[in-house]
C-alpha cells in the first residue's frame, strides 16, 4: 500500500474549498487518494496555499481544458514556461496557449489581429521618431510591458517620452492616435467579464476574451464619447483590482465549483 506522503504529489482533486479569498483561493482543502487503485478517498486534508497574484500560478481544470491562472503572462516568465510545458505534457487544451500570450501581450500584433476580427481599434501606427498629436504610445522593445503607456498632448511632452520608450532611438514605439475627447478607462477581467453592467463594455470585453483567450488580464480601451476602442491587453496586478470586482470574481469560481464546471485546482 503506497502511503500517503508518497500519494499527495500524484493527487490534487478539490473536495471542498474554505477561507475564500479572491480571486481563487488562499487554502485549498483536499481529499488525499490514497489508492491508485480503488480511487477511494483517504481521510488525509492537504492545505496548499496559494495566491494568484503574488507571482504565483493557479492551474484550474474546466471539461477538457486546462486553465493556467496568473496575472502576468509575458515571453519568459514562469507563468508562460510554465504553459509551455503543459502544451508538450498532455492533450487538454490549454488556455491561454503560449502563442496567445505573445500575440496579446505585443501592441502592434494585439492591435492588428484585433482589427482583422473587427474589434474596434483607433487609428495606429510604428514610428521611433513621429506620433500625432494626442497619442497614446507604448514601448514594443524586448523588455516592453503592455500595461505601460504614455499619453502625448503636445510636442515637447512626445519629444521626452519619445526619448523615454526609444530609449535614445535604439527601438521604435507603437502610437495609437487619440480622439479629441478621448478616456482611458481600464477593466480587470476574468474569463472575459467584469463587474460593469454596460452591455457595450460587456460585449467588448467577451468578444476580446473569445478572440485572445487571456483568462486574467488587464483591458485597456480607450472611449471617444460614442464608442470603445482596444488599446491593450496585459497584466492585471491586484493592487488594481477593485473590492467590487473581488467579489463578483469570488461569487464567479464559487458558482463555477458548484455547478460542476470547475473540477480541480492544482
Amino acid at each position: 500500500m503506497e502511503s500517503e506522503d508518497d500519494d499527495a504529489s500524484n493527487s490534487c482533486d478539490i473536495k471542498t474549498i474554505d477561507n475564500f479569498v479572491l480571486p481563487f483561493v488562499n487554502f485549498l482543502e483536499v481529499n488525499i487518494d490514497n489508492s491508485a487503485k480503488s480511487h477511494k478517498r483517504g481521510a488525509g486534508i492537504l492545505h496548499k496555499k496559494t495566491s494568484l497574484f503574488d507571482k504565483d500560478i493557479t492551474e484550474m481544470y474546466s471539461g477538457d481544458n486546462l486553465f493556467v491562472l496568473s496575472n502576468e503572462y509575458h515571453y519568459k516568465t514562469e507563468s508562460y514556461y510554465r504553459i509551455v510545458l503543459r502544451e508538450n505534457q498532455n492533450g487538454y487544451k490549454i488556455t491561454p496557449s503560449s502563442n496567445e500570450v505573445l500575440d496579446a501581450y505585443v501592441v502592434p500584433i494585439c492591435l492588428t489581429k484585433a482589427d482583422m476580427v473587427g474589434i474596434p481599434v483607433c487609428e495606429w501606427g510604428i514610428s521611433d521618431t513621429y506620433c500625432p498629436l494626442p497619442s497614446i504610445i507604448y514601448g514594443i522593445n524586448y523588455y516592453s510591458d503592455s500595461s505601460k503607456f504614455e499619453v502625448v498632448n503636445d510636442l515637447e511632452t512626445a519629444k521626452e517620452v519619445i526619448k523615454k520608450v526609444t530609449h535614445g532611438g535604439k527601438y521604435p514605439f507603437c502610437f495609437q492616435k487619440l480622439p479629441t475627447n478621448y478616456e482611458i478607462k481600464t477593466f480587470s477581467t476574468l474569463f472575459g467579464k467584469n463587474t460593469t453592467t454596460d452591455p457595450e463594455i460587456c460585449a467588448l470585453l467577451e468578444k476580446i476574451y473569445e478572440v485572445f483567450e487571456i483568462p486574467v488580464a488587464k483591458i485597456i480601451l480607450i472611449y471617444d464619447g460614442e464608442k470603445y476602442y482596444l488599446s491593450s491587453i496585459s497584466p492585471m496586478r491586484n493592487s488594481e483590482i477593485s473590492t467590487d470586482e473581488k467579489e463578483e470574481f469570488k461569487a464567479r469560481v464559487e458558482i463555477g465549483i458548484e455547478n460542476g464546471e470547475i473540477r480541480n485546482f492544482c
